[in-house]
């Protein structure tokens, strides 16, 4: 017997719900940011490049390179049992009740 359970999902879209950025977040953005306003152009100066270069890193390994605009979630529970025949004929004939 095959007992199909639907839990409504959800969903959240970032164009309608806009979520604050995280302090560690911004703090990682303005930490590159100040690399490129203070400093210019890094190119030349391989000490800063590279402090470039680990912010960067950091940033990227934290936050990752994508986000999401739209998200699903939500859960199908599939339930499925085995009756040994005289189960299934008490069941059929209303002796075992049987609950949905």
């Amino acid at each position: 017997m095959f007992l199909p359970r639907t839990i409504h999902p959800h969903s959240i879209n970032i164009r309608t719900s806009r979520p604050a950025f995280s302090p560690e977040f911004v703090a990682a953005v303005r930490e590159m940011h100040a690399f490129t306003s203070v400093f210019g152009h890094l190119a030349g100066d391989p000490d800063l490049e590279h402090l470039y270069d680990r912010s960067f890193a950091h940033f990227v390994k934290s936050f990752g390179t994508h986000y999401m605009e739209e998200v699903t979630v939500g859960a199908r529970l599939s339930v499925f049992r085995r009756f040994y025949q005289t189960e299934a004929e008490r069941c059929a004939s209303n002796l075992i009740p049987f609950a949905n």
